[in-house]
């Protein structure tokens, strides 16, 4: 039971540190876990780490023959955020433009959704970054580019959530918001 608790915390610990040693105390917790079963410790140790030497084979060869590049992709990953952050800043003017018809459900249904594309974007250009250089499709996106796009996306999106949470303490409308 000892050994169980030790490769659970180590394993939990250590998933994103560093994946092969998280591999093994998972294996190891596996072989252990068997043991209480009554399978021989040895050949199921044995059998486990064939079987991880297969699969981890397999993984890789298809990732060599089928590599999934992000910027394929990246660019309608970055299309999609520029249209939620955009409805989202629509909602925003509107709601300053007449504050007692705002939708106030709506309009944090639009920051989720805003959100969560912002959050995808992200991974997709941290992913994007990691490709290795030359081999990647849409190298024509430069680095600088998109980085300083994603830079100006996080400042537009400070000025609508500051504008978002300015709205419930407005006194009066400003219906010229709707027309900026």
């Amino acid at each position: 039971v000892g050994t169980v608790i030790v490769l659970c915390f180590a394993a939990t610990t250590l998933v994103l540190a560093n994946y092969a040693v998280f591999s093994v105390c998972i294996a190891s917790l596996v072989v252990t876990l068997l043991a209480f079963t009554g399978q021989p410790e040895v050949a199921t140790a044995g059998d486990r780490s064939f079987y991880t030497l297969v699969g981890a084979t397999l993984a890789l060869t298809a990732y060599a023959l089928w590599p999934t590049w992000e910027a394929t992709s990246l660019p309608e990953t970055l299309a999609e955020l520029a249209r939620t952050e955009g409805d989202y800043a629509a909602q925003v003017l509107s709601a300053w433009a007449d504050p007692e018809q705002a939708d106030r459900a709506a309009l944090q249904r639009s920051r989720l959704r805003a959100r969560l594309a912002r959050s995808n974007a992200e991974a997709a250009v941290s992913r994007w970054q990691a490709e290795p250089p030359g081999r990647s499709v849409g190298a024509e996106m430069g680095r600088d580019v998109v980085l300083g796009y994603m830079a100006a996306v996080r400042s537009c999106v400070q000025a609508i959530l500051a504008l978002r949470a300015a709205l419930p303490g407005l006194r009066h409308a400003i219906p010229a918001a709707i027309n900026m």
